[in-house]
């Protein structure tokens, strides 16, 4: 994969609505980049809070983003390998509250995030092979860790407000790759979108899902 030099840029603007468009007025932008590989995948907005979430990718050292002890569990000098995925929750004044990495050795992206009417958390993407940790800001989260034995597959993950891990789900293919891309939670249900090459189960529902080079 090529990988270029990026920048993670988030930006907060207000726009007032009236009969004729006007200037937005800018609020706060933050920026991370270390001369490596930073990815914005995707936003979310609690709209009770204001909190903001992040979600994507990175590579290289992130601990002048997040030093020392105020991220529980997560040493930011470095990934697990690869890229890793990466969340960030951020206040409304963009004050970073918490982060923490998702993956193992090889390539792995947290693809977007999406939050349910309890401000629980929601994220799908993808992992590659090998043993990938899911543990959140908590560093004794039982089952945190997914074996991934071929290709990359498709997760999905629910944390709590603080960022503790309460589930995660993963395809397991056989052949080919899966990815998820978009997730949306609603009452007690969630939807995740992505796509799968070759032969891919999702839990109970298994077969070749490929009826051409991707599906």
């Amino acid at each position: 994969m090529k990988k270029v030099q990026g920048y993670w840029i988030i930006l907060l603007f207000c726009v007032s609505l009236h009969l004729y468009a006007q200037a937005p007025n800018w609020q706060w932008a933050k920026a991370i980049h270390t001369g490596g590989y930073e990815l914005a995948r995707d936003v979310a907005a609690d709209t009770v809070t204001g909190n903001i979430y992040i979600a994507g990718a990175w590579e290289n050292d992130l601990s002048a983003y997040f030093p020392g002890n105020s991220y529980p569990s997560t040493d930011f000098s470095s990934t697990y390998g690869g890229d890793d995925g990466l969340v960030v929750k951020y206040d409304q004044n963009g004050t970073i509250l918490w982060a923490f990495k998702i993956g193992g050795n090889g390539d792995d992206e947290a693809s977007a995030i999406t939050l349910d009417s309890s401000g629980n958390i929601y994220i799908t993407g993808y992992i590659d092979n090998g043993t990938n940790y899911f543990s959140g800001t908590s560093s004794s989260t039982p089952d945190s860790a997914i074996s991934n034995t071929s290709g990359l597959d498709f997760f999905v993950a629910k944390y709590n407000p603080d960022g503790a891990l309460l589930w995660v789900r993963h395809s397991d293919g056989s052949s080919g790759d899966a990815k998820g891309l978009g997730i949306y939670a609603e009452n007690s249900s969630v939807f995740a979108s992505g796509y799968c090459t070759g032969s891919t189960s999702f839990g109970p529902f298994s077969g070749s899902f490929n009826q051409g080079n991707e599906d």
